[in-house]
């Protein structure tokens, strides 16, 4: 069995999606920020995938 394929995703919605993510405005995703997503959970769990 072959893993699925990702969607195509536009630039503009992965520098959205780190955006609400990061939050010390570094333009990455660390550690605590990765954290803090994953125990907020998410109101779009839809909107990558």
């Amino acid at each position: 069995m072959s893993p699925a394929p990702l969607p195509s995703l536009d630039p503009a919605t992965i520098k959205e999606t780190i955006s609400e993510v990061d939050t010390n405005n570094d333009g990455r995703i660390n550690y605590e920020d990765f954290c803090t997503m994953m125990r907020s959970g998410t109101k779009r769990p839809n909107k990558l995938f």
